[in-house]
C-alpha cells in the first residue's frame, strides 16, 4: 500500500513539475560575458561550446602534454556531448554555471578507496558561506569542479573504452538545483518509493560487482545517477534507459518530465560520442598541419579558438611553443584577424 501511495504521489507531483515548466518565462539574454576574464586569481577564463571554463594555472601548465587527445579537445568532446543530450532550454541553464578545472587536485584520489573522484558540484544554499567557512574557494559554490583533468583526459585517449559521459553526472545535481530546485518534493518522494522498495539496496556495477548503488545516497544522487541512465549509461543497474523504465517506473516518469522523452536525441548523441572517440585526435604533428576551413566565416573562427589557445600557452610561459603555435595560424590563416593579433603578439614576444 505504501508503494501505491508515493506512486500516486510521485506521478501527481511530477504532472505539477511538468506544468511549472512550461509556464517558467525565459530569461533575457545578456551580451555581457559571465565570467570577466581575470575575476579569479589562478584561473584562466575560457568559453568553450558555450560553457564557461576557470582552468587551473596547474592546468595550464598541462594543455600542451604529450597527449594524443589533448586536454581541450576531451573538455570538447565532453561538453559537445552533453549539448546533444539535454534541451536546449537546459542547455542554456548549463551555459550560465561556471566549470573550474584542475589538473589532479588530490581530493580526487581518496585515502583508502582505490577509487577516482574525477568531478564533482557543489551545492551550497548560502551561496559559497558554508563553503568558506570550511576553507572552501566560495566561488565554486553551487558550479562544477573538474578534480583530476589528468584523469578525464587519460579516459578519452584512443584506444581507451569510455562509454560514458563523465561528467553528465555532475551537471545534472547543476539542472537539479538550478531548474528543478534542491529541495523538490517531487524528487525526494520518487527517491523514498525507490527506497521504500530497496531497488538500490544490491545492484550490479559495471565492473560485475554487486553493490549498494551510489543512487541510494541521497536524493541528490538519485536524481543526477538516474539521469545518467536515461540519458547517456550508468555505472550502475539500471545501466540504461530501457533498464530504468521496467526496474523503476516511477525514477523513469520524473526523467521523461525533466529532460523529454526524446528516445531519438540520447541514441544520437550515444552514436555520435562512440565515432569521437574511437576517431583520430584534432592534434596533428607539426609537420602536418589540418587543412583549415575554406569559408572565410569558418576561418574566422577557427583562427579565433587557436589565438585563445595560444593566449593560454603565453600565460603559463610557455613563449617558444606559443611562438610556434603564432607562425603556423599566420601561415594558416594569412588573412583573418586573429593572424594580424598574431603578428602583434609575436613582435611582443620577440
Amino acid at each position: 500500500m505504501r508503494f501505491v501511495l508515493s506512486l500516486c504521489l510521485a506521478l501527481g507531483l511530477v504532472a505539477g513539475f511538468s506544468s511549472a515548466q512550461e509556464k517558467t518565462p525565459a530569461k533575457k539574454k545578456s551580451d555581457k560575458p559571465l565570467i570577466p576574464e581575470k575575476a579569479v586569481p589562478g584561473y584562466t577564463v575560457k568559453k568553450l561550446e558555450g560553457f564557461h571554463l576557470l582552468i587551473s594555472d596547474e592546468t595550464t601548465k598541462h594543455l600542451d602534454d604529450q597527449f594524443e587527445r589533448k586536454p581541450m579537445e576531451v573538455l570538447e568532446l565532453e561538453l559537445k556531448g552533453i549539448a546533444r543530450v539535454v534541451t536546449s532550454r537546459q542547455l542554456k541553464i548549463l551555459q550560465t554555471i561556471a566549470i573550474f578545472v584542475e589538473w589532479d587536485d588530490p581530493e580526487a584520489h581518496p585515502a583508502n578507496t582505490g577509487g577516482v573522484v574525477v568531478a564533482r558540484y557543489w551545492y551550497d544554499s548560502g551561496n559559497g558561506i558554508g563553503m568558506f567557512r570550511e576553507g572552501r574557494n566560495p566561488l565554486k559554490a553551487n558550479n562544477v569542479e573538474i578534480l583530476t583533468m589528468k584523469f578525464l583526459t587519460e579516459k578519452w585517449q584512443p584506444g581507451k573504452s569510455n562509454e560514458q559521459l563523465i561528467l553528465l553526472h555532475e551537471v545534472s545535481h547543476a539542472i537539479h538545483n538550478h531548474l528543478v530546485g534542491g529541495r523538490n518534493p517531487i524528487v525526494q518522494a520518487a527517491y523514498q518509493q525507490a527506497m521504500d522498495r530497496k531497488l538500490y539496496d544490491e545492484v550490479k556495477h559495471v565492473s560485475g560487482r554487486t553493490q549498494r548503488a551510489y543512487a541510494a545516497t541521497s536524493d541528490h544522487e538519485y536524481f543526477a545517477e538516474l539521469s545518467c541512465a536515461y540519458l547517456d549509461k550508468c555505472a550502475f543497474f539500471p545501466f540504461t534507459r530501457e533498464e530504468l523504465k521496467s526496474h523503476d517506473p516511477v525514477g523513469f516518469k520524473l526523467m521523461e518530465q525533466v529532460w523529454g522523452k526524446s528516445d531519438n536525441r540520447s541514441a544520437k548523441a550515444k552514436a555520435a560520442m562512440q565515432v569521437a572517440a574511437k576517431s583520430s585526435p584534432k592534434t596533428e604533428p607539426p609537420s602536418k598541419p589540418s587543412a583549415p576551413p575554406t569559408s572565410p566565416k569558418d576561418q574566422e573562427s577557427a583562427a579565433e579558438q587557436k589565438l585563445e589557445l595560444i593566449d593560454i600557452l603565453i600565460k603559463s610561459g610557455k613563449t617558444d611553443k606559443a611562438r610556434e603555435r603564432l607562425q603556423d595560424l599566420i601561415k594558416a590563416y594569412p588573412e583573418t584577424k586573429s593572424a594580424g593579433k598574431a603578428k602583434e603578439l609575436l613582435d611582443k614576444l620577440k
